[in-house]
């Protein structure tokens, strides 16, 4: 990330992690990004519904 916004001035970005996916959310977290949105049934997996979790990271100068 740091490279894309020292070459290409990149500085907004978002990742999304269907709910229950702890693992993926600490890693977002470690790498700075902060819960923003969750969009509740998002996604119905094996008959049950799921809520989408967006993340987002602003690199500052």
């Amino acid at each position: 990330m740091e490279w894309a916004y020292l070459e290409h001035g990149i500085a907004h970005y978002k990742a999304v992690v269907t709910e229950g996916n702890i693992a993926s959310e600490r890693v977002l977290g470690k790498c700075g990004f902060h819960l923003d949105v969750i969009i509740p049934e998002a996604h119905m997996i094996g008959g049950k519904t799921y809520s989408d979790h967006i993340y987002f990271r602003k690199i500052e100068a």
